[in-house]
């Protein structure tokens, strides 16, 4: 029953819901408008669902589909930049 395995934590969605399985996941794509289906994004998380359910595969790669697609009109965030002073930085004196 691939179509039971448990995400672990939750996804949470937009709606205020959150998917816990695999079949929920299925459930909310195909419940999604077909302009949104086509996205890439979606695609991909299909695709990555189908390799969970068929291949037994590991939920994770499912997992990170869904939040790809979730999160794809939102710009990326940026990592904390630190200035840290290396040995190999250092200006040589002249």
């Amino acid at each position: 029953m691939p179509a039971r395995k448990r995400f672990e934590p939750p996804i949470p969605v937009p709606n205020g819901r959150s998917l816990r399985t695999i079949g929920e996941a299925v459930n909310y794509i195909e419940k999604l408008p077909k302009s949104e289906q086509s996205a890439t994004e979606w695609q991909d998380a299909m695709r990555a669902l189908i390799v969970v359910i068929e291949g037994d595969g590991p939920a994770m790669f499912a997992r990170m589909g869904i939040t790809r697609a979730l999160n794809r009109n939102q710009p990326p965030k940026a990592l904390p930049r630190t200035k840290r002073e290396r040995p190999w930085m250092r200006r040589k004196p002249v």
